[in-house]
């Protein structure tokens, strides 16, 4: 009798998992099939002052990291933490620039705390501005022809301190 019962729970057991798998496996499929309409992008800026000229990421007195992730919607998510560097009596912008204009004036939705010479910890959803989704985006950024024959250009994320640039990373794209 206790062999037929083992026997019993093990038929339904394996019948649960094969039903399961079929399931999970019919779940990939549609999720597979779903056309995305934007790549999976990460981009970093890094301020690190005391790293070796050889090796400089930034510029300025600023130390910390703001990391930017396109997800296959379009949208990106922009979070960091500055750990020094910001005098908290001071007015601060935090732009995406090229070399000539200001792509994006993220300062009003960042909403960044300056906290005891750093940052607090911030982040924000922007539904309406990518990395690089369907050819445009701010990592798309071209440059003037008038002003220069490259093609592309740097883009870098400037803090600026009461109207002069206290310091600047370059975005490093990772996909």
């Amino acid at each position: 009798l206790a062999s037929l019962a083992y026997l019993l729970i093990t038929v339904i057991a394996a019948s649960a998992v094969i039903r399961i798998d079929d399931d999970l496996d019919n779940a990939l499929e549609q999720r597979n099939t779903c056309a995305t309409k934007c790549p999976f992008i990460f981009a970093n800026a890094i301020f690190d002052p005391d790293s070796p000229k050889n090796e400089k990421v930034s510029e300025g007195p600023i130390k910390g990291f703001v990391v930017f992730v396109q997800d296959d919607e379009g949208s990106t998510t922009v979070t960091g933490y500055f750990s020094s560097g910001f005098k908290s009596t001071k007015n601060y912008k935090f732009l995406i620039v090229d070399h000539f204009d200001v792509v994006l004036d993220m300062t009003k939705r960042l909403n960044v705390t300056v906290h005891e010479g750093g940052t607090k910890a911030f982040t924000y959803t922007y539904d309406d501005i990518s990395l690089d989704c369907d050819n445009e985006g701010i990592l798309k950024t071209k440059a003037d022809s008038s002003k220069t024959k490259v093609e592309t250009v740097d883009i870098f994320l400037k803090i600026i301190e009461n109207g002069n640039i206290n310091s600047r990373a370059r975005l490093l794209l990772k996909k």
